[in-house]
């Protein structure tokens, strides 16, 4: 893919997500996950921005605050707040549960080669 396919990729996958998340407002249920979709949705765009910036892959990562640095975006500090509090809800949300995935996952027994 060319820059602007990958932009057209990261901006599509992000309008997706925040239908979802508007979806959920809506029936205003399951608002945890409202939250998540729009989460993704800003990570989403936030790494299309950095593709049509820098001409670069975004990086793998979740963090809204270092995507906006990526994307060399200049943040006000309300704009910022809210980052921090989708990325609050969003870390605290994904890594705990990675973590107890993984550990329950290495409890089956181990298979020899």
């Amino acid at each position: 893919m060319n820059a602007a396919e990958h932009i057209a990729y990261w901006q599509t996958l992000a309008e997706s997500d925040l239908e979802v998340a508007r979806r959920f407002l809506q029936r205003g249920e399951n608002l945890h996950y409202c939250l998540f979709f729009g989460h993704m949705s800003l990570e989403k765009l936030l790494k299309g921005l950095i593709v049509a910036r820098t001409h670069e892959m975004p990086p793998k990562i979740h963090d809204l605050l270092r995507l906006a640095d990526k994307a060399t975006l200049p943040l006000e500090k309300d704009v910022e707040e809210r980052l921090k509090i989708f990325n609050s809800f969003n870390l605290e949300a994904r890594y705990p549960v990675e973590e107890v995935y993984k550990w329950i996952k290495d409890q089956f027994p181990r298979t020899s080669s």
